[in-house]
Parts: structure tokens; C-alpha cells; sequence
């Protein structure tokens, strides 16, 4: 910024006013001591910005009654705050701040002014200001960059006709914008127990998984499905946005007649419960076993893992017949679990294989914090957590609680199917 020009100095040119001469009746020249700059010295027309006046006391004493009225151009407006400041005194080697909200409403080159800047300086001089001016340079408004579409997909997979299931709807951010109030809508030939989900943000490259409970009322390979997504987020001006678009999706609907077994049948060897672990969660391996050794005692299930394996069998071909055999696949998902070669490269694989085929519903269990959903594979499949957290972070009742909902939940649907 320019400060006031020196009678016999001269302007610096820098951002900082400038110390000047001054004439005050009877005392000579003096050098004034209060020095006024005001930051930022660019603005951008159309957005609000704060203007930051300091009055910096380079004497050695201190300066008092200090009045100081800001003149702006006419195209630039005051919205908070006031230009006239007034201050009782200022110690030596300190600066009072003041703020100002301004909005410019067009671009171009313009000057701050004071006509009214006057003190008593540090011998109790009168001293007065007339020639204030601070340059102040305001850009043209950028263009809004155009909003880019969401990513929105299904996981796959098969429903059933007239039967309950989980469809899971991923709506990826690549619009370059953090959004906000994120809500997803599903509408289609169905049945569902909510409409809507919602979530509070969504980062720019990240995607979400909206959960919803339906009963499909059409049968059919290619069922139509709306996605409406809605949602809010501020543009490159700084306003608040909202948006929405839509998205024509198809899921598979099979009648109950098609499917490999038929409702109401007893549990039998193809009934198969595969837990998938890892050995350093074995732990919890163990605390499932206890929770469903009911329904394998009521030979509802045929729970099989790999501490089945004894010495001298061929482990290998073991697991992949246990693999082609299971009805569910309980997965206890943690950074171990994900971390596994094995489980990567030999079990999960055959396990979505089956699952796509409508052979095998997957059932994760969160036992510790993990990349899960960021694993596209392995989020699409509805977690038993509630709220995604995991068995290690919660209470030890409210563990062999939800270990206690999965035992009841398996039971129901081995049960009814």
C-alpha cells in the first residue's frame, strides 16, 4: 500500500505508509510518528474480504487521541465494521488493528484515502495527516468452474422376488468440490424401509456406500432402478450451491423358483458356515465359535474353519472344498485380515465368485479399524457393525451383543431359505 507522501521525502512505494513531515502551528517541522498500512492490497470484485488497517507507534513514546476515517471509492461498499476508527493512545512499539468487511464491485485500480487522520504525537503535538493513500488492486471474478457428474454404482449381485436384501448404492465425489448434505434417493419397482440415506460430507475422490433394506416386486434381468443424488457445496466464488442429478441404474431380480433351493427346507451339508480369518484374530474366531455352537449343536449349521485341518490332510484341497461347499461366509475383517496373501489370493475370491452367483451370501464382521471401505470388493457387502464400528473399539458386552445379533441373524435366514 502507499502511504502519505513526505513534504520532503517523498512515497516509498512500499506496501507500509511512509513516515512524513508535517506543519504544525508554532512547532516547526516533526516527523510523524503513527504508521498506517492496510493489507490486502488485492481483492477479487464481487467476493467480501476483510481490509486489516494498522497503526504501528514508532516513537518512544506514546501517541494518544488517534482519529483515523478510511475513504473508499464508491464501488466498493462497506458490509461490516466501520472506516472511522478512534484510539485513546498507543505504547511505543506497538500496533493497534482494526477490521473492516468490504465487497468491491467491479475491477480495477483504486485508491484508499484519509482526509481525516490526525494524533497527538509523543511530546503532545498535534500532529495532522491530509494526504493518506494506499493503492488497492480488484481482480475480475473468476469463472465458476461447471460441476462434474457423480459416480454412481450398485454393487452387483442378484435379488430375490418378494424376499428382503440389502442394496448398497456407491456414490463416488469427482466433481472437484467438497460437498455437503450428501442424500441419496432409490425408487423403483420395490419395496424399501427408508427412501432416503444421507451423510454430512463427502470429500472431493472419495466414495460413500448408502445402504438400503428392499423388497423387490419385479422380476427380471435388467430392473429399472433411480438413484436421485442431492447435495450441497460451496463454488470457486465462496457461495453455498446445492445439486442434484440422476441416475438410471438396472439390478437382477430372479423368482424364488429359480434359485438352488427353496424356501422353508431344512439346513443340510450344503449348508455350509465358512468363517475367514486371520491368525492373529483368533481370538475372535473363537468367541464367534462359542456364539454359534447352538445352531451347529441343532445341526443347523455345519461351521467349518481351518482349525478343522489335522495333521497329514491336504489343507489346500480342504479349504477349497470347504470353500465350494459354503452357503455363508462370515469374514472377520481387520488391517490383518486384509493384509493376508491367503485370504487375498485363495479365499476371497472364490467366495465373491459364489456370491455373484447367488451361491453364497458374505457376511463381514468389523473386528479392528481397516481400509474395509475403501476396498470396493469388500464394501458393497453389508457389515454387521452398526455404524461400522468395529468389535475391538467397543464395550465387551456390546461385542458379545452383536455377536449374539449375528448368531440370531444367521439362524432366521438359514431358516427361512
Amino acid at each position: 500500500m502507499d502511504g502519505p507522501k513526505a513534504d520532503s521525502v517523498g512515497g516509498s512505494g512500499s506496501d507500509r505508509a511512509s513516515r512524513v513531515r508535517t506543519r504544525s502551528a508554532g512547532q516547526g517541522s516533526r516527523l510523524v510518528m503513527i504508521d498506517v498500512s492496510v493489507e490486502p492490497s488485492r481483492l477479487v470484485a464481487g467476493q467480501r474480504a476483510v481490509l486489516t488497517i494498522r497503526f504501528a507507534n514508532s516513537g518512544r513514546r506514546s501517541c494518544s487521541d488517534v482519529v483515523f476515517k478510511l475513504g473508499v471509492p464508491p464501488t466498493i461498499a462497506i458490509v461490516g465494521g466501520t472506516n472511522r476508527v478512534e484510539i485513546t493512545a498507543i505504547a511505543p512499539g506497538r500496533t493497534h488493528v482494526h477490521k473492516v468487511t468490504v465487497e468491491p464491485k467491479k475491477p480495477g485500480e483504486f485508491q484508499l484515502t484519509s482526509t481525516n487522520f490526525s494524533y497527538r504525537d509523543e511530546f503532545d503535538v498535534p500532529v495532522r495527516v491530509t494526504d493518506f493513500r494506499a493503492r488497492l488492486s480488484v481482480d475480475a471474478t473468476p469463472a465458476n468452474r461447471p460441476i462434474a457428474r457423480l459416480g454412481v454404482e450398485h454393487a452387483g449381485g442378484e435379488l430375490t422376488l418378494g424376499e428382503w436384501a440389502i442394496v448398497c448404492i456407491f456414490v463416488r465425489n469427482t466433481t472437484g468440490f467438497q460437498l455437503s448434505d450428501v442424500t441419496v434417493e432409490l425408487s423403483g419397482p420395490l419395496r424399501t424401509d427408508r427412501k432416503r440415506a444421507s451423510i454430512a460430507a463427502l470429500g472431493n475422490g472419495v466414495t460413500a456406500r448408502f445402504a438400503f433394506n428392499v423388497r423387490a416386486t419385479e422380476s427380471g434381468r435388467q430392473v429399472p432402478v433411480s438413484v436421485r443424488t442431492i447435495y450441497s457445496y460451496r463454488d470457486d466464488l465462496g457461495s453455498v450451491r446445492s445439486h442434484g442429478q440422476e441416475d438410471g441404474l438396472h439390478v437382477v431380480v430372479v423368482k424364488p423358483s429359480e434359485l438352488g433351493h427353496q424356501p422353508g427346507t431344512a439346513a443340510s451339508a450344503g449348508d455350509q458356515v465358512f468363517v475367514c480369518y486371520s491368525h492373529k484374530d483368533a481370538a475372535w474366531q473363537e468367541r464367534l465359535q462359542v456364539h454359534l455352537k447352538p445352531l451347529e449343536r441343532a445341526g443347523l449349521i455345519d461351521l467349518w474353519s481351518d482349525r478343522r485341518l489335522k495333521f497329514g490332510d491336504q489343507w489346500r484341497q480342504e479349504i477349497e472344498a470347504a470353500l465350494a461347499r459354503a452357503r455363508v461366509a462370515l469374514l472377520l475383517v481387520s488391517a490383518d485380515f486384509l493384509a493376508s496373501d491367503f485370504i487375498q489370493e485363495m479365499e476371497l475370491p472364490k467366495l465373491m465368485s459364489a456370491a455373484e452367483k447367488g451361491g453364497c451370501r458374505i457376511i463381514p464382521i468389523l473386528v479392528g479399524p481397516s481400509l474395509f471401505l475403501d476396498t470396493p470388493g469388500l464394501a458393497r457387502f453389508m457389515p454387521a457393525n452398526p455404524r461400522n464400528a468395529t468389535l475391538s473399539e467397543m464395550k465387551p458386552e456390546e461385542g458379545e451383543r452383536l455377536l449374539v445379533e449375528v448368531a440370531r441373524s444367521l439362524s432366521a435366514f438359514l431358516k427361512a431359505s
